[in-house]
């Protein structure tokens, strides 16, 4: 005898407000990235906190590390998160890829690692709140965190901690001790 499958048909609601959400949420991630922390050098945690090591390293904008990261995870994650998530996330990923490359990094000399970690992670986690309050993502760890729920079973905040404690081994190796401390204050 055959198993019944059931499943659940809804229908996802594409809404004005979330897009202006992510945009606006995007607006202000970028401003926390490209005003505080990398004039700072200091990082953010995920794709971004790794293209950040990369635009150090290589010199290449750091918009153009962001793009090429996320491509192959969106690839990847077309088949296995909700087209409303896909969507919202494009939208996000390619927002926040145009204003790294617009908003370029501004020297506001605060001369103070805790100063620029504390105000960067405030200002990332206000945009990254108003990002994921608009059921989107800007990409990235977020869309890789939902395969592994899918796949794993681990939860998104697990995925989370372990692909910022990934990003911030990555700086200690990368850079020194100190930037790693007060990157990880930031995330």
């Amino acid at each position: 005898m055959q198993a019944l499958k059931i499943t659940k048909i809804y229908k996802e609601v594409f809404s004005a407000r979330d897009i202006v959400g992510i945009i606006l949420g995007s607006f202000i991630l970028a401003v926390a990235i490209q005003w505080v922390l990398v004039p700072a050098n200091l990082l953010t945690g995920g794709v971004s906190g790794i293209a950040i090591i990369l635009k150090f390293l290589t010199g290449v904008d750091l918009w153009v590390w962001y793009l090429l990261l996320n491509i192959p995870i969106f690839i990847a994650g077309y088949k296995y998160v909700s087209p409303r998530f896909i969507v919202y996330s494009l939208i996000g990923t390619l927002v926040l890829t145009f204003f790294l490359g617009i908003l370029k990094p501004l020297e506001w000399n605060l001369n103070d690692s805790l100063l620029s970690a504390l105000l960067g992670g405030v200002i990332a986690g206000v945009g990254s709140g108003i990002i994921l309050h608009s059921k989107g993502s800007t990409g990235g760890l977020d869309i890789i965190a939902v395969m592994v729920r899918r796949f794993r079973g681990y939860n998104i905040g697990q995925v989370s901690f372990t692909s910022n404690l990934l990003v911030l081994t990555l700086s200690l190796i990368t850079f020194n001790i100190k930037v790693a401390l007060f990157s990880a204050i930031s995330i």
